[in-house]
């Protein structure tokens, strides 16, 4: 019986080639129906661990590249299985979503590269809307991703792509999902006191990646930045009800305190109240 994670299995996606990719995707083609028709939960889940041992790392191979289309081709047959397994009943949404999240998460775990960010990320979060899900995250799960985009590092991938291009494909991607958890129509969500802590402290944490990363990423790193203070309405500061009925207003220290004056991110953050 055909299994895609036997499929995989078989090939070192590293080092890859043309005729890896067009193996692969001849392979995968052979048996699509019969993977569809008798997916599981069970097999699903090994083909993703499979996925992470094989992709899930820094250093893989650039976007664009055999071992890059090998992934995409790989994901988007197990898209087709997870979706056929959902419709049928063999596998519930909240299986599905739980499994892809850890997917999401070890994808960004790798910085996310150029291969990740653009091309595997899109695609796991189309996975039964995954990127809904984001949507709807709230206590560990929230602070599981917010903690990863918090503490990822500028994984260089010169000479061998330019570093505007790097930038950019980063940059895009990450504004994308971070717009998908920061949902407008889940405003309530947001107000939450730990979800706002949680926002503030991520928006702290892009506001010293400034100067840790290559200027390039700059503009992409306030923009993530702004996403989070538009989901609040354009400011990170908050009114909370404090005992009988007496409003606080809640300053978060969320503003440009790292950057040198001169630096072209300096407008991006709040600004210190007196």
């Amino acid at each position: 019986m055909a299994d895609l994670g036997d499929i995989i299995q078989k090939y070192d996606f590293l080092n890859a080639t043309a005729e890896d990719e067009s193996a692969l995707s001849d392979d995968i083609h052979d048996v699509r129906r019969e993977l569809n028709e008798t997916g599981t939960y069970e097999k699903c889940q090994r083909c993703v661990s499979i996925l992470q041992e094989k992709n899930c790392h820094k250093g893989f191979p650039l976007h664009l590249t055999p071992a890059c289309w090998m992934s995409v081709t790989s994901i988007i047959c197990l898209k087709d299985i997870i979706q056929a397994c959902v419709e049928d009943g063999r596998m519930t949404l909240e299986q599905s979503n739980k499994m892809m999240f850890e997917f999401f998460l070890a994808c960004l775990e790798t910085g996310p590269s150029t291969s990740h960010g653009s091309e595997f990320i899109p695609y796991v979060l189309s996975v039964n809307e995954l990127d809904e899900y984001l949507g709807t995250l709230m206590g560990d799960d929230l602070n599981r991703v917010l903690d990863t985009i918090a503490n990822l590092e500028h994984t260089p991938e010169q000479p061998h792509i330019e570093l505007r291009e790097q930038a950019t494909n980063w940059g895009r991607q990450m504004i994308s999902f971070l717009k998908d958890i920061v949902k407008k129509k889940n405003k309530e969500r947001l107000k939450d006191p730990a979800v706002h802590e949680a926002m503030a402290d991520l928006h702290l944490a892009l506001n010293k990646k400034m100067v840790e990363y290559p200027q390039e990423f700059s503009n992409f790193i306030t923009s993530m930045m702004n996403v989070i203070k538009d989901g609040y309405g354009g400011s990170l500061h908050q009114e909370t009800t404090k005992g009988k009925g007496k409003k606080e207003k809640v300053v978060t220290n969320c503003y440009q305190e790292t950057l040198p004056q001169n630096h072209p991110g300096c407008s991006g953050g709040d600004k210190p109240s007196k």
